[in-house]
């Protein structure tokens, strides 16, 4: 081996070095708001769809504060949309990780998300039967033949569980197939799923421009894809509740809504319709105990509201 090509090895080596231990982490979180913008095409199943998913507050859990966000789905055939709860998270800026929360009652109450401090070589958990090995680190993320140059530290990953799948994390954006497509990449054949664009705060901080109508980010981080009508007023009793939730409001918005009941990994536990009453209640003595979200929404699908709930043993 020369001279000349053994500076190279050490010039590439101490370069990744860099790039992988030395540079600021940059989050996922902004300090106002953040948003992602997908896009999926469910074909025959539910046609065209675009995902808004952004956040919506916090709540305190076991004495973290988790990152509420919210998702707007748009079904183009339809032209229409409807509001979900995508689940609850945080991020550890020092460890360079994000979180996802789990039931507040289990043994493990979060999960990880995504682990952005790992190096080339280590091997990355998340969720249950998923592990990736970190290829390699890099600052250039190449998106469907299109070089998308970051600025950030871009994870090249492969999925140990499926050796054809690769997977491009970039550090404060997450995955480029999607903020939950944290295991698989963008299937560039028929491109029926990706990110479009992230925005943090005012700033747009990646915009895959390959999906054909998605030219430019076309979204707002806090605005809804729809109008929302305002929150509905009412009261949840008692709380923590046992056996039976009762719920007391105007009738007139009570009457014939829908109700679904969530735990905090996001799961529907529970769905209905409210009576018309001024005081209606629901029978929770099926669920486990622990912290919910309730959701209330009218025949238009706009949501109403949404309430934290606690269920005692």
């Amino acid at each position: 081996m020369n001279k000349i090509t053994l500076l190279i090895i050490l010039f590439s080596a101490m370069t990744t070095a860099v790039v992988a231990q030395d540079a600021d982490y940059v989050p996922m979180f902004g300090n106002k708001a953040t948003g992602w913008y997908q896009y999926t095409d469910f074909g025959e199943v539910g046609g065209k769809t675009t995902l808004k998913i952004y956040t919506d507050g916090d709540t305190t859990v076991n004495g973290k504060t988790y990152i509420k966000l919210l998702s707007d789905w748009y079904y183009a055939e339809e032209d229409t949309a409807y509001t979900n709860l995508s689940g609850f998270f945080r991020e550890d800026t020092e460890e360079r990780k994000v979180y996802s929360l789990n039931s507040s009652s289990s043994i493990n109450p979060e999960t990880v998300y995504y682990d952005f401090s790992k190096q080339p070589g280590d091997t990355i958990h998340i969720g249950v039967n998923t592990d990736l090995l970190l290829d390699s680190i890099s600052t250039t993320a190449v998106v469907c033949g299109n070089t998308v140059s970051t600025g950030k530290r871009v994870f090249h990953l492969s999925n140990i569980n499926d050796s054809n799948s690769k997977v491009i994390w970039i550090e404060g954006v997450g995955s480029i197939a999607g903020l939950s497509a944290n295991y698989y990449n963008i299937n560039c054949d028929v491109l029926d799923e990706g990110l479009i664009c992230k925005m943090t705060d005012d700033e747009i901080v990646y915009h895959f421009n390959g999906f054909e109508g998605f030219e430019e980010c076309p979204f707002e981080v806090g605005s809804s894809n729809h109008q929302q009508p305002e929150e509905l007023v009412l009261r949840l009793y008692p709380n923590p509740a046992h056996s039976v939730l009762r719920i007391s409001g105007d009738p007139s918005e009570l009457g014939n809504a829908r109700y679904r009941i969530f735990n905090l990994t996001g799961k529907m536990v529970k769905s209905g319709f409210l009576d018309h009453a001024r005081e209606t209640s629901l029978d929770i003595s099926n669920l486990q105990g622990g912290a919910y979200i309730l959701e209330i929404f009218n025949a238009d699908k706009n949501l109403l509201t949404n309430k934290k709930v606690v269920i005692a043993q």
